[in-house]
């Protein structure tokens, strides 16, 4: 921090449009952790502060260290309200009573001092800081986002496990949607970008950095799937006008074949239904002949889906159970309903190109 101070740091960060979390710490204890996304800063917390607070603290420190962690998991939260101008010009106009190290320690000598009534706060503002970390780090992070849409329809373009999160709930408002496939391509990328918003729901498949397939489903009415360059066009038009939020998501590579094959393949045994057909019986014959492709089974309950590689199975879940397991029990459990539809897609052996990204967003980039 004496050689780099955090405002070349955050300069930097902007200039090269950085996205993942600075951590810096003055070398007397104390840290503060700042959330970039493509160069845009969005969030700090740190010592009891947070936002624009937590910031100038942060400027005002003369030594220590720092480190920047580009994978790190991204916060919903938004606390960060000026730029970095604004907010190197409050940090070199704040005064600094006893050298930038020594007003950390000041304010827990004020805070007995105000009325009774108000005495709390500071107390308050900690445990909601604290129920924020445990919220993202949960199982289950999205329930604690706010404000994350889902579209009045109640669709979404096909059932899709969960995965590795990368990032989870950005706002499109501040996603350079060109630079983000552009980091994705480069990445060799293997996973999928969903958008929700509330009126429409998107999916990008990616495979090695190809974007095999877009879905986009916008419409009121079902079977209003849209494929292809104008499903893309449509998925960049509502991140390019700040619609929404985004999901980035890694998956295996034969999870992803599977759900493109989901996509884009006939179906080869439709429209069975779960109260006459065995379902061990004909998972032994598919693999049997080595199939490759996805297994849906829709239901009252929820939607099952089992992705098989070669006859077998890659993985299995359900719209209720996201998470991707390698027995079908749960899937198959949908079964019990006797009107649950049953549907069998195989690989289509023809080669499908991947989507030409560059034709749709190359005037963005």
């Amino acid at each position: 921090m004496a050689e780099t101070p955090l405002r070349s740091l955050l300069e930097s960060a902007q200039g090269e449009r950085s996205t993942g979390t600075l951590v810096v710490r003055n070398g007397n204890g104390q840290s503060t952790s700042l959330y970039f996304l493509f160069g845009h800063l969005f969030h700090a917390q740190g010592e009891g502060r947070s936002g624009d607070d937590a910031v100038v603290s942060a400027l005002n420190w003369t030594k220590g260290d720092f480190e920047f962690d580009a994978k790190a998991k991204l916060p919903a939260d938004e606390t960060v309200k000026a730029g970095i101008p604004e907010l190197v010009h409050a940090a070199e106009s704040a005064p600094k009573p006893g050298g930038a190290e020594t007003t950390k320690p000041e304010p827990p000598a004020e805070r007995p001092q105000p009325p009774a009534d108000q005495s709390p706060e500071p107390k308050n503002e900690r445990k909601e800081h604290a129920e924020s970390e445990r919220k993202v780090e949960a199982p289950q992070p999205r329930r604690g986002v706010k404000h994350r849409p889902q579209p009045k329809h109640g669709r979404e373009p096909i059932p899709v496990p969960a995965g590795q999160i990368l990032y989870d709930s950005l706002k499109t408002s501040f996603v350079d949607f060109p630079r983000l496939l552009t980091t994705l391509e480069r990445e060799g990328y293997t996973g999928y970008v969903r958008l929700l918003t509330d009126d429409a729901a998107g999916l990008i498949l990616f495979r090695e950095g190809s974007a095999l397939e877009c879905l986009y489903d916008g419409a009121a009415d079902a079977g209003s799937l849209v494929l292809g360059k104008p499903a893309l066009m449509h998925f960049n038009d509502d991140v390019t006008a700040g619609h929404g939020v985004l999901d980035v998501v890694g998956l295996s590579a034969e999870l992803i074949d599977g759900l493109y094959e989901l996509t884009v393949s006939r179906p080869m045994y439709t429209e069975l239904y779960a109260g006459w057909v065995d379902m061990k019986a004909l998972l032994s014959f598919l693999s049997d002949r080595k199939l490759s492709g996805s297994v849906m089974i829709r239901s009252g309950a929820g939607t099952g889906v089992l992705i098989l590689a070669h006859g077998e199975l890659a993985g299995a879940y359900t719209s209720e159970s996201r998470d991707i397991s390698d027995k079908p029990d749960r899937a198959l459990a949908l079964c019990d309903d006797p009107n649950a539809m049953i549907e069998v897609k195989s690989a289509d052996a023809t080669k499908h190109p991947p989507l030409d990204v560059d034709e749709v967003v190359s005037g963005q980039r």
